[in-house]
């Protein structure tokens, strides 16, 4: 069986969090919405560049998602 934590991801995942997501830490939302990846792997993707918001390099895992 294969390591989600190791495993090369697609070059893109869309993923559409919900707006109960409005608030959070960007990692904590991500990690509930990708529960294969752990916060750490998802921290790490953000710092390396790999995450965009709305077309947006998110270079901070801990910002908090803005509603609406």
């Amino acid at each position: 069986m294969s390591d989600p934590e190791t495993e090369i991801l697609p070059e893109i995942l869309d993923v559409t969090l919900p707006t109960e997501a409005a608030g959070e830490r960007l990692d904590r939302a991500l990690a509930a919405a990708l529960p294969d990846l752990s916060r750490t792997r998802i921290q790490a993707l953000v710092r390396a560049g790999k995450v965009t918001i709305e077309g947006r390099l998110a270079d901070d895992p801990g910002k908090k998602i803005a509603g609406g």
